[in-house]
């Protein structure tokens, strides 16, 4: 009790600061049926269904839940929005918006940003016997918004931009960031090369 307590506290905390590097209070979403290009954030946490064997389902859904809270708000911070999570995984859209950088840089900055801020949730988790990892993977391309499901249908992006962004993190290494080159050369020269080296990049993943 106490100690879930006092890691929901400290979890909080880390909320807090990335709510704090939001600087619009208003997303740039995708409208229903609307396709344009964007970059796609894939994060999946690894190892979901051992996490759940070492430790209570209760204390497992509010620290994941806490966790993609975090995620979604270090996004955003980055001119990006979340479009859905599934169990263990997050799909982050950027479509472009005018207070951040091109989307290509956005997408690739939010995901260094979140290596860091898993480090300090893992700080946090340090007297509990979970640790939690993320692969990442990041596409640019054209996307989709459109309904899918039945009475009460989600609206979510879809594409072979999306499908590419969920191969790349399917493929990465827990902790590893994989994308393309053609998001590299998108992002430009204001991506430092100390940052370049932090992304493995599938030069076969997409065709140009």
């Amino acid at each position: 009790g106490e100690q879930i307590e006092s890691l929901l506290a400290d979890l909080q905390t880390i909320t807090e600061t990335a709510r704090a590097g939001v600087i619009s209070k208003r997303d740039e979403v995708l409208e229903p049926g609307e396709t344009r290009p964007a970059a796609i954030l894939f994060v999946d946490i690894v190892g979901f269904t051992e996490l759940s064997r070492q430790i209570s389902s209760e204390l497992l859904a509010k620290v994941v839940d806490r966790a993609f809270r975090i995620f979604e708000l270090t996004v955003r911070a980055h001119g990006g929005y979340c479009d859905k999570v599934i169990g263990d995984a997050g799909l982050y859209v950027f479509a472009g918006h005018p207070n951040y950088p091109p989307v290509c840089e956005a997408a690739l900055l939010a995901a260094l940003k979140l290596n860091e801020r898993l480090a300090q949730i893992n700080q946090s988790l340090e007297d509990s016997a979970v640790r939690l990892a993320i692969r990442q993977g990041v596409s640019f391309g054209e996307v989709t918004r459109q309904s899918v499901g039945a009475e009460h249908a989600q609206l979510t992006v879809m594409g072979e931009t999306v499908n590419q962004a969920q191969r790349l993190e399917a493929s990465a290494r827990p902790g590893m960031n994989q994308t393309t080159s053609r998001v590299l050369e998108q992002a430009g020269s204001h991506f430092r090369r100390e940052q370049v080296g932090q992304f493995l990049a599938r030069v076969r993943a997409m065709r140009a």
